[in-house]
């Protein structure tokens, strides 16, 4: 994706009509890396969900280089959303958990394996390929969810807090290695 733009977007949830994202306007350029911080409450994880389509917007537009998606359904937008809670399948393992979205898109055996391995090694998960979430610590467990996210090398990764459970260090790791 080379670019993303919001411009001048709402949104307002009609359940006491509460303003959640008040007239937003900003551009993210190819490989550029921005963060939205703001306090609880702020809008910060509404935006997400709108640039990923898991919110409709109240008005405004949403453009990725230069077409507006605002009505575009998630699976059209190509967009990876990992969030701090990791939704993960508890049921399967690491590897199978990363593997996941490559398979939902028709992807098999040995291709799904070299991805799955290339994304495992870039985040420091290979050894625990085998092991299941729930046997994790939560830094660890986060890596999983983001490397379920980044898997699949999608046009635009959101990261909703994805790595606030790992330690001091290993966030900075993590955020030279993305």
């Amino acid at each position: 994706m080379s670019r993303v733009e919001l411009k001048n977007v709402w949104k307002i949830y009609p359940r006491g009509n509460v303003i959640g994202v008040k007239d937003l306007t900003f551009t993210c350029e190819d490989k550029e890396f921005l963060a939205i911080v703001g306090p609880s409450g702020s809008g910060k994880s509404s935006t997400l969900r709108m640039l990923a389509g898991l919110e409709e917007i109240t008005r405004g537009e949403i453009l990725f280089d230069g077409k507006v998606v605002n009505d575009l359904d998630p699976a059209q937008r190509n967009v990876a959303l990992a969030f701090e809670s990791y939704a993960l399948y508890h049921r399967l393992n690491v590897y199978e958990n990363i593997a996941f979205p490559l398979r939902a898109r028709g992807m098999k055996g040995a291709q799904v394996d070299k991805k799955v391995k290339e994304i495992a090694e870039l985040l420091g998960l290979t050894s625990v390929l085998k092991k299941y979430p729930s046997s994790l610590p939560g830094g660890l467990q986060q890596r999983v969810s983001l490397a379920r996210a980044l898997v699949r090398k999608p046009n635009l990764t959101l990261l909703d807090e994805p790595i606030s459970h790992a330690d001091q260090r290993v966030r900075h790791e993590l955020r030279a290695r993305i």
